[in-house]
């Protein structure tokens, strides 16, 4: 189903963003040859209006093939044929650097009026949230020796505003930490009546290093901290010891858990060591030999657990139209926010590239979110159809922000660079990018499998 649901978003995605570029063509007057949905073999097709409509074998996304936008390509380098293209009225390199722009643009903006309209359907339709993020920011408890322990953060605490700026549930203050790993801040606070500011400095996540922030009084930390099993990893040491969803720790080495804390903090003091699980599933004891994995990506020792959230520890609020409108628009407002201060910390090195997610990652998030239900399915299509409009934007050559980038030069000069240039260019960027396609690739097996466990798996097949 992860498949499924990965080829579904990808596709729906893609083939808005192609659709933008489609209708600006169109409008502009220019032939589009090819609008397919799909890669590869040509499973049928039919043609209207100069346009060949494609249906192809791999259903990951689409293309359009637009009349003229490259001539020195299309022409196979014969400077008459090319020159025959460019004079063609109905060809893209004809046409005025306003018309090319409204077309490059097409794209990135369609993908963002997506978000525009998927969103508020998403409120209508019912948002699912942790039902304490919606409550006002008091904290439930501090963690040992964390970060919000040495600022002197106590339970109970009001948290108000955060270097000047107001907040008024946990939802935004939990997005602040996450975004903000070894930073300094000024916290305000109200204890007992009374108005305290404190110094709050973030690390990077135990859990998740050099990824996000962490400030040790997180409400997530404090309710339903039972040891009980959420998701179990497939492959991980827990699901290979059999171990199931629901089930609760009892004991591990005979030594009593009651809390979910207790029992990550055995895991991560491991060694890797193995363990001797006691633990209950439907009323019967049963018992489980366990060893842990160390994992790179997060720099713990893991058994591949996650804690299990009570279905009514959530809710689900349901909007009417024009406050969905209103409630979705923040959202994304929110979503553009945060985009742009991960693009801006990563770009001036205060993010690791760690932090980056690739296809493996949105395939299991959109797999998850499709298990939720249409709601949160459509909330991270919203989200991802954000991501590719934003990035598609970036100045790099081969995407549409590098086109947006030729175009302003074309606008300078008085004329379009050289194929030579462009060409080179585009070698560069597509270097680029398989460049970054590797690392958040291997980010992401890091993640699931861990590049250590694997390289020791190849080292003993070799030998």
């Amino acid at each position: 189903m992860t498949i499924i649901y990965f080829i579904v978003a990808l596709g729906i995605l893609v083939v808005v963003h192609e659709w933008g570029h489609f209708i600006m063509a169109r409008r502009a007057g220019i032939r589009v040859d090819q609008f397919s949905i799909g890669f590869g073999p040509k499973l049928f097709s039919y043609k209207s209006k100069q346009t060949e409509y494609l249906f192809s074998l791999l259903p990951f996304g689409g293309f359009v093939r637009i009349h003229g936008q490259d001539p020195d390509e299309e022409s196979e380098g014969d400077p008459k044929k090319a020159e025959a293209i460019r004079k063609s009225p109905d060809a893209y390199a004809s046409k005025t650097v306003l018309q090319r722009l409204g077309v490059v643009l097409g794209g990135p903006v369609m993908n963002l009026v997506f978000c525009v309209l998927i969103m508020p359907v998403v409120f209508m339709l019912g948002k699912t949230v942790p039902a304490i993020l919606e409550k006002p920011p008091v904290i439930l408890g501090v963690k040992e020796n964390s970060p919000g322990e040495k600022a002197g953060f106590k339970k109970g605490d009001l948290i108000l505003e955060i270097d000047g700026k107001k907040f008024s549930e946990w939802d935004s203050v939990f997005q602040w930490v996450l975004l903000h790993p070894q930073e300094k801040a000024q916290v305000l606070v109200e204890r007992q009546g009374q108005n305290f500011s404190l110094l709050l400095e973030t690390t990077t996540s135990p859990y998740m290093k050099e990824t996000v922030g962490y400030a040790g009084f997180e409400p997530l930390f404090f309710v339903n901290n039972e040891p009980v099993l959420g998701m179990v990893s497939a492959n991980g040491p827990a699901f290979q010891a059999g171990l199931k969803e629901k089930d609760q720790i009892q004991a591990i080495d005979n030594k009593p858990i009651n809390s979910w804390e207790e029992l990550t903090a055995i895991i991560r003091s491991s060694e890797g060591k193995k363990m001797l699980v006691d633990y209950m599933r439907e009323g019967q004891a049963l018992k489980a030999e366990i060893t842990p994995q160390y994992h790179e990506g997060m720099k713990a020792w893991v058994i591949g657990i996650t804690k299990y959230f009570d279905p009514s520890s959530v809710v689900k609020k349901r909007y009417g139209f024009f406050e969905a409108f209103k409630e979705g628009t923040q959202e994304n407002l929110k979503l553009l926010g945060m985009t742009y201060d991960v693009l801006k910390r990563l770009f001036s090195f205060q993010l690791s590239y760690k932090a980056l997610g690739g296809p493996i990652q949105i395939a299991q998030a959109s797999a998850a979110a499709g298990r939720q239900g249409l709601s949160d399915f459509l909330y991270f299509l919203s989200f991802l159809s954000m991501q590719l409009g934003i990035l598609n934007l970036l100045p790099i050559p081969v995407v549409d922000g590098g086109h947006v980038l030729f175009l302003g030069i074309e606008v300078l000069r008085g004329k379009p660079l050289s194929y030579r240039i462009r060409h080179a260019a585009a070698i560069l960027g597509m270097v680029f990018l398989v460049g970054l396609m590797l690392v958040v690739t291997a980010n992401d097996i890091d993640r699931v499998w861990g590049l250590t466990q694997i390289w020791e798996w190849v080292r003993g097949v070799l030998r």
